[in-house]
């Protein structure tokens, strides 16, 4: 199926998407400040000599701890695909599953600890799971 829309309107569409402050990320603020976590949202870190910058959702230092809220759509999550997809975007998920994959075992590699939450499964326990894991370091 091909877009409806031209790619210069869909791009203008996608550029005034929210890339920040978004209501799952107020949801995990709002987890995170519940149980005492002194977190620092969007922040970008440096992955080591030559591994690039990272843009981190939510960030504690004391807990080594690094959250991102994925978006369903771009990050690949199969509970919402509910047609096929052109295969440009086929190709742009998978290369975003790559890096993000990439960045994950930087982090790890580092010592941080690192949760990754789809938008769509935000879970307060999962969180709280995460957090005790890292204070138990």
């Amino acid at each position: 199926m091909t877009d409806q829309v031209s790619r210069r309107s869909r791009s203008r569409m996608m550029a005034k998407m929210p890339r920040a402050g978004t209501r799952p990320e107020l949801r995990v603020a709002a987890i995170l400040a519940a149980h005492r976590v002194d977190f620092t949202p969007q922040v970008e870190l440096l992955l080591g000599r030559g591994g690039g910058r990272v843009s981190v959702d939510f960030f504690s230092r004391k807990e080594r701890l690094a959250i991102f809220v994925d978006g369903c759509f771009v990050h690949g999550c199969t509970k919402h695909k509910k047609r096929a997809l052109p295969a440009r975007w086929k190709k742009k998920i998978a290369a975003t599953k790559l890096r993000d994959r990439q960045v994950h075992d930087a982090l790890v590699s580092l010592g941080w600890r690192v949760l990754r939450l789809p938008a769509c499964e935000i879970d307060a326990g999962r969180i709280a799971a995460a957090i005790a894991g890292a204070r138990r370091r």
